[in-house]
C-alpha cells in the first residue's frame, strides 16, 4: 500500500549553520526551498521540536518529514524516502 506524501514539510537541515538550518520540503521537488525561519538563537533540539511542532498543525508526521528530507536531498526513488522506511526503523533523529 503506497501512502502519498505530503504536498510540503518543513524540516531542520543537518550540518547547516545558525540562520540556514529550516528549509521546505516539497514533493517529488529536488532540492529543498531555505527560510528565514531560523533565529540563529535555538539549539538545534529547540529548533527540531519548533519545525515538529509546524509539521503537526499541517499533519505531518515525524517519518513523513524524514522521507521528505531524504527524498528532496538524495532523490525520490531512494527507500529512505519512503516514510514506511522509517517507521519500520523507528528513528527519529535527522541524518
Amino acid at each position: 500500500m503506497t501512502v502519498e506524501k505530503p504536498v510540503r514539510c518543513f524540516v531542520v537541515v543537518p550540518g547547516a549553520a545558525p540562520g540556514d538550518r529550516v528549509a521546505i520540503a516539497k514533493r517529488g521537488a529536488r532540492g529543498l526551498y531555505m527560510t528565514d525561519l531560523d533565529s540563529r538563537t535555538e539549539t538545534e533540539q529547540q529548533l527540531q521540536a519548533i519545525v515538529d511542532a509546524m509539521n503537526e498543525r499541517i499533519g505531518v508526521g515525524k517519518a513523513e518529514a524524514h522521507a521528505m528530507l531524504y527524498g528532496a536531498v538524495l532523490g525520490w526513488h531512494i527507500r529512505a524516502a519512503d516514510s514506511h522506511y522509517w517507521r519500520d526503523l523507528e528513528v527519529t533523529a535527522p541524518l
